[in-house]
């Protein structure tokens, strides 16, 4: 047996009823009791001490079971209706097996004969104690799990869940009743497949322990993100006997992170790649090309007379011009390719995958049809118009940068004729 480890501080922080009809027994106890424990409370017989107990709520008490009006017994009784856990110690002078029979009948925590050997009482008391104090840290256990914003699952060795939290509840969208007895699968939103929750479980049979991202499915069927950590418990053999998962929904985190990542690699106005994610896909575009041997064409064009539309209509009406260019180009471009807005009244389109220049040709003069002088914006003609530079992979460069340096010099080129029309880098 497991030696108990007993604090006598402990006592000090309890308060104890104690009940006794004989008036020498009682004063000596009273001042034994004193000395220990944190608050006395001190009563004549049974119907005393019950009253007490319902004013006052001790955490402990210790009774004589023979005493007028009502015995300790009784007491013990009586106060076993309304709480089952709070220990007694009975004495008293009488060993006889119908007080003993009766005692375990009711729920006696210790039972010491009289005359009280003080080393035994003092040893009960403090089994108590500790008993009171194991009860407080489970009742503090199971606050924290009641109240934990984390949702909280405990499954047997079996892999069965055997216990949940509210916060499981108001999470997932099941109740106990749902749950209970059923294996975890059951919130499998079916994203990871069979080689990810292999190598998860395959951690935790290593390190008694797993925590990741994870999605799952709530019971109206919508799937979300979660972090969620796993711990094996073992008994004092080493043996597994639950496995406990905590969770917490990062929708929220997830949706964040998702918008940073979108504002790092999208326009703010129209929505379009930025310079950032043109790089990533030109990187994609051109490794691809390199090994298939296929063209890529780089469009690069502005929109002629932009200054005096900002300088005449205000800045914003220069935004809502964007914005309908940007617009118009979704619908004209084909969705593989992609579109970009480098800044100002700069963008870029690559077409992937064309068989030669007579395709680029093709969408620039799409882009010219479109982006007419006549473009009106709030019945206001803008009198706009694009100067587009074209150039090919491979023969025009073989990187992002020379690339977009050959369509620059030859968009320059289409300005210097007249803006309006394309040029083609030779």
């Amino acid at each position: 047996m497991t030696n108990q480890v007993f604090n006598r501080d402990d006592l000090k922080m309890l308060s104890v009823l104690y009940v006794e009809d004989d008036e020498d027994i009682r004063e000596q106890m009273t001042q034994y009791l004193r000395r220990r424990v944190g608050t006395l409370l001190v009563a004549k017989n049974g119907v005393e001490g019950l009253n007490l107990y319902r004013t006052e709520q001790p955490d402990m008490i210790v009774t004589d079971i023979l005493m007028p009006i009502m015995d300790g017994l009784e007491m013990a009784d009586e106060i076993r209706k309304t709480d089952i856990t709070i220990p007694i110690i009975v004495t008293t002078a009488f060993e006889s097996t119908r007080y003993f029979m009766r005692s375990i009948e009711i729920g006696i925590d210790k039972y010491v004969t009289k005359p009280v050997d003080t080393d035994l009482f003092y040893r009960a008391l403090q089994s108590c104690s500790h008993r009171i104090k194991l009860d407080k840290q489970l009742q503090l256990a199971y606050k924290v799990f009641e109240h934990c914003a984390e949702g909280i699952l405990i499954t047997d060795v079996n892999k069965e869940i055997c216990w949940i939290n509210p916060s499981f509840t108001e999470i997932t969208g099941y109740t106990e009743e749902c749950v209970l007895g059923k294996k975890p699968q059951l919130l499998s939103s079916g994203r990871q497949d069979k080689c990810f929750y292999l190598a998860m479980w395959a951690e935790i049979t290593e390190k008694s322990c797993w925590k990741g991202e994870i999605w799952n499915k709530r019971k109206n069927g919508e799937v979300y993100p979660q972090w969620l950590s796993i711990n094996v418990l073992l008994d004092k053999h080493g043996n597994i006997t639950n496995y406990v998962g905590i969770f917490s929904d990062i929708s929220e985190r997830k949706a964040a992170e998702d918008q940073i990542r979108h504002l790092a690699n999208h326009d703010p106005l129209t929505g379009l790649p930025n310079r950032n994610l043109l790089r990533d896909r030109m990187a994609v575009s051109l490794a691809h090309a390199g090994r298939k041997q296929h063209k890529i064409a780089l469009l690069l064009f502005d929109l002629d007379n932009f200054k005096h539309v900002n300088d005449t209509f205000g800045h914003q009406t220069g935004d809502t011009l964007l914005l309908e260019v940007a617009n118009r180009l979704k619908e004209a471009i084909r969705s593989c390719d992609t579109i970009c807005r480098l800044g100002g009244d700069e963008f870029v389109i690559v077409l992937d995958e064309i068989l030669d220049v007579t395709d680029a040709i093709r969408a620039a003069e799409v882009i010219l049809e479109i982006i007419s002088p006549n473009l009106a914006i709030n019945g206001q003609v803008m009198g706009v118009s694009p100067s587009i530079g074209i150039v090919l992979y491979p023969h025009g460069g073989a990187d992002l940068v020379t690339l977009l340096k050959n369509a620059d010099a030859a968009m320059y080129a289409a300005k210097r004729a007249g803006g309006n029309r394309y040029h083609v880098c030779l």
